[in-house]
C-alpha cells in the first residue's frame, strides 16, 4: 500500500496541481519541486509577498521543502523581512 496521499487520491492531486497553476509567477519561475510546491500550498503562500505570513524556521520544517528550496526561498524571504534576525 502506497503511503503517499497524492497517489493515492487523484482528486487531491488535481486539486493541489490546480492551487499551484494560481501561483504567482514570482514562485513558479523557481522551479521548485512539486512537494515543495505543495507545502507552499498548505502554508498558503501563493507569492513571494506571502512569505511574510510564516516564520524561515517554520519553512525549513515543513514536509516536502527541503535544502534546495529553502536556498531558493531565503533570498526572498530575507528581503521581505530586512529586520529578521535568524539563529542556527
Amino acid at each position: 500500500m502506497d503511503k503517499c496521499e497524492i497517489k493515492r487520491n487523484p482528486l487531491l492531486a488535481s486539486e493541489f496541481e490546480s492551487l499551484i497553476a494560481s501561483m504567482d509567477s514570482s514562485i513558479l519561475d523557481l522551479r521548485l519541486s512539486k512537494p515543495a510546491l505543495r507545502a507552499l500550498v498548505r502554508l498558503d503562500i501563493y507569492s513571494v509577498a506571502d512569505l511574510k505570513k510564516v516564520a524561515l524556521m517554520d519553512l525549513e520544517k515543513a514536509h516536502g521543502i527541503g535544502p534546495a528550496s529553502i536556498l531558493k526561498l531565503k533570498p526572498f524571504f530575507f528581503e521581505l523581512n530586512s529586520n529578521f534576525e535568524y539563529y542556527l
